[in-house]
């Protein structure tokens, strides 16, 4: 089962401001919705929150050094260890979609093929219900699209279980805009992209949101689908705290992590 998104209602004065749904895996989520982050830290386990209000997505963030990559290859207590530690993570995790996002560190070269094949594998979780592409922190947009290419070829070689959705890296406007041009080439649902906000708040990065808002819009019509906008890594911060306005309307943007 794939991934489908519906326009439920649209604001009037604002057009691109917008209630959707989103259904995948026979669970369905109304937007806007804050992800709720699951965390082997009792004290930051969102996930383990009984008020059915507020659940409907959780988040799983997890960063992966390419150290640690390496030694599951070669360790099998290495790789149990892993596995353990993303099962725990969906202990609380029932009726929920589950969002996962993996942050890989890398110096100097591009994983290797094997590398890539075991980061898939351990995506390839069936309790997962949508998986966010890895994001490389650092990388070059072209030695990215390297990357998505043989990651996605990875996965297409085993039956993959979750729905495989993009992700924007924070790069610059320009940067942004060519990725969103290739985007239509890969074997990716273009119903749900998840935009990493780097630490920052929408507020502050108003123009980085307003390009992403227009080429997601542009995307939306060219698939004929509507785009669910996720944010990742995103805070708050002051500009929030200051101004009199609300993020997913006032910047158009409905982000699960921007309420």
């Amino acid at each position: 089962m794939g991934l489908n998104t519906k326009i439920l209602e649209q604001d009037e004065g604002f057009r691109l401001a917008r209630r959707m749904l989103l259904s995948v895996k026979a669970k369905n989520v109304i937007s806007p919705k804050r992800a709720l982050t699951a965390s082997r830290d009792k004290v930051r386990n969102e996930a383990s929150l009984k008020d059915r209000s507020v659940r409907g997505l959780v988040e799983i963030y997890k960063r992966i050094s390419e150290d640690r990559l390496r030694s599951m290859i070669s360790s099998d207590r290495e790789l149990r260890r892993f596995e353990y530690e993303m099962n725990a993570l969906l202990k609380n995790v029932n009726e929920d979609a589950t969002v996962v996002a993996v942050e890989l560190s890398v110096e100097g070269e591009l994983p290797s093929d094997k590398e890539i094949d075991l980061l898939a594998d351990l995506l390839n979780n069936p309790r997962f219900d949508i998986v966010i592409v890895p994001i490389l922190p650092k990388v070059k947009l072209q030695d990215y699209l390297r990357f998505l290419k043989r990651f996605l070829r990875a996965c297409a070689s085993t039956t993959f279980f979750p729905v495989l959705v993009p992700a924007v890296p924070h790069y610059s406007i320009r940067d942004v805009n060519l990725l969103f041009k290739e985007l239509p080439k890969f074997s990716l649902d273009l119903g749900f992209i998840a935009v990493d906000f780097n630490g920052g708040n929408p507020i502050s990065q108003y123009s980085f949101v307003s390009h992403v808002v227009r080429r997601a819009n542009l995307l939306s019509r060219e698939v004929n689908k509507p785009v669910f906008l996720y944010a990742l890594n995103l805070k708050h911060g002051k500009a929030t705290k200051k101004q009199e306005v609300i993020p997913a309307k006032d910047l158009l943007i409905f982000a699960a992590r921007a309420i």
